[in-house]
């Protein structure tokens, strides 16, 4: 059950064509470039390095705001909400953040929406809602805006030189196939994707998905210091370390309570005329709990308490075929609740057969092909294989049955073994369709950290930080050069 509804939801969210950062790309990049804040918000600056508890939330909340500008394309809230519907049609055989309350069952029903482009296409409104939480918000309150801001701002340097520097505009190798995509859409999506299976640690993880010890005392909640945990399928879920139980997990979070973080982005948002009607607290709350679930699926890990080398799923391991895959998405369902709880095999299939439906996979390079997971388990082939050569992109084809083969899956298929085809027989200085082609990439992206500063510093009327005018000087290829190609 769990390794399609994953797959079909990765794919829209890993796959959406942003001509962006993948986001497990976009929350390293975040990790190594908080220095970005420094001159604007010093205060913010410290508290993102502090080790104290309100700084691992502050971390903690502002990597989850650099994925929400793709949690909110319209797609991605189509995703979430097949996501939710399944678990909450099998609520009461499920437990922990598969467990679907009616609250957030009913909030992802509608749509949220926003007065002018959405965040992924909206910096200058980002930025008025930076200006209003700074002036109004702790750095705790600010942190899940300053990270939705910061996503956009990569966006800008990985769509407008980063990705362009690799295929070249105005000289690129395409197959006629490609045209109704858009220019280097196809090379853009395999960069998306392949780039992000060369990020050196994926220790964000445990800052994304941070779980707490606290318990009631005096009509208070009061978390105990540096008692926490790497999470589980949810962003955050408070132990109580008295009782042996879970006080609450994501969707009990609310103002209430004393979680402001995500009424503080509706109110900036309200504040500066940005959000539609559909932007409440409680929507917002429901959307990014199934968020938390597929990102985890993506990108998570095996273990409960203990910190599992398994950290970022199918992307830290391009070795993994797809019987792999469905063993890693089985073993995360069995630790829904933070403990081992075995799902009844006929909801985990149900969850990996609908999400295979959409198939993650080839979805995430934009041309889904309905393949059958059960076919695809007899391939010992890595799972990049199937992507990367027309040989691979025919055995995916030979597990599409005959029932679903329409003229419009036919299309795909025959448009994508073209396209691959054609980078492979003429790509003679990057072949985008190999992922060892991106192993480069990660390093080029944090060499643009003194571009981006001046941005920034321009940006805000800010001074310039001096260590960065003393990496600019120093290292004057890194922030100058956007690319090789010789094209």
């Amino acid at each position: 059950m769990c390794r399609k509804l994953l797959l079909s939801i990765i794919i829209i969210l890993i796959g959406v064509p942003l001509y962006s950062f993948n986001i497990a790309t976009h929350i390293y990049v975040a990790t190594q470039t908080y220095e970005l804040w420094q001159s604007f918000d010093p205060e913010f600056y410290d508290s993102l390095l502090s080790e104290s508890l309100i700084g691992k939330m502050t971390r903690q909340f502002y990597l989850i705001g650099v994925t929400l500008p793709d949690m909110f394309d319209p797609e991605s809230q189509d995703g979430i909400d097949s996501l939710i519907g399944i678990l909450y049609d099998h609520k009461n055989d499920l437990v922990g953040a598969l467990h679907i309350k009616d609250v957030t069952y009913n909030n992802v029903h509608t749509r949220i929406t926003f007065n002018g482009n959405y965040p992924n296409n909206n910096l200058m409104k980002l930025k008025e809602m930076v200006l209003y939480a700074k002036e109004h918000f702790d750095p705790l309150g600010r942190a899940l805006i300053y990270g939705t801001y910061m996503h956009v701002v990569q966006d800008l340097y990985a769509h407008m030189v980063l990705e362009p520097s690799n295929f070249g505009y105005g000289y690129a190798v395409e197959a006629d196939s490609s045209i109704s995509y858009g220019l280097l859409w196809n090379a853009e999506n395999y960069y998306e994707v392949f780039t992000a299976t060369h990020i050196p640690s994926w220790d964000f993880v445990n800052d994304i998905y941070n779980w707490y010890e606290g318990f009631w005392s005096g009509g208070s909640y009061w978390f105990v210091e540096n008692h926490y945990f790497p999470g589980h399928l949810q962003f955050l879920a408070s132990y109580n370390r008295i009782t042996g139980q879970y006080d609450y997990g994501w969707q009990d979070l609310s103002s209430e309570n004393g979680w402001e973080m995500l009424q503080h982005f509706v109110e900036a948002c309200q504040a500066v005329g940005y959000a539609g009607n559909s932007l409440t607290e409680e929507r917002l709350r429901s959307y990014m709990h199934g968020w938390g679930i597929v990102l985890f699926m993506l990108f998570g890990h095996r273990g409960g308490r203990e910190n599992s080398a398994d950290k970022g799923g199918l992307l830290s391991h391009p070795d993994w075929n797809y019987s792999q895959i469905e063993d890693f998405w089985t073993d995360v369902l069995n630790r829904a609740s933070g403990w081992y709880v075995p799902l009844p095999d006929f909801l985990k299939k149900l969850i990996i057969k609908h999400y295979m439906k959409k198939q993650l996979m080839p979805s995430i390079f934009g041309i889904g092909l309905p393949a059958v997971i059960d076919c695809l388990d007899n391939y010992s082939y890595s799972w990049p294989y199937f992507f990367e050569h027309a040989s691979g992109i025919d055995q995916l084809w030979s597990c599409v049955p005959e029932s679903l083969r329409t003229p419009d899956v036919l299309r795909r298929y025959v448009s994508l073994r073209q396209i691959v085809n054609t980078w492979d027989t003429y790509g003679t200085w990057r072949k985008p369709n190999l992922r060892l082609s991106y192993g480069d990439q990660i390093n080029k992206i944090l060499g643009f950290l003194g571009v981006m500063s001046r941005f920034l510093c321009k940006f805000w009327k800010c001074p310039i930080p001096i260590e960065f005018l003393s990496h600019c000087i120093h290292n004057p290829i890194s922030t100058i050069n956007v690319g090789e190609n010789p094209h």
